[in-house]
């Protein structure tokens, strides 16, 4: 199941419980992250939170590419990219 990053915190849970619920799996718990499609070459973990995962997909969304270079160049500091996004960019 695709799920977009970008949007609304609860729709990005709602769907990963549902993505659960229906799993072959019994009493399936865990969720996974597998494509990394929509985030200009930059990688997340594959077990990234939810809040951190949408964070760093929306700040790529909004800025692009140099957001990804600027994630990698802070050690993933969103907070460091967006300082330089907006002092610099």
């Amino acid at each position: 199941m695709w799920i977009d990053a970008t949007q609304d915190i609860d729709d990005i849970q709602n769907q990963i419980n549902e993505l659960l619920a229906n799993s072959p799996e019994q009493d399936a718990e865990e969720y996974a992250i597998r494509d990394q499609e929509g985030l200009a070459g930059y990688s997340v973990f594959e077990y990234e939170g939810i809040q951190r995962a949408h964070d760093i997909a929306r700040v790529i969304a909004e800025n692009g590419e140099i957001a990804a270079d600027l994630l990698s160049h802070f050690g993933d500091s969103i907070e460091d990219t967006q300082k330089a996004i907006v002092e610099n960019y």
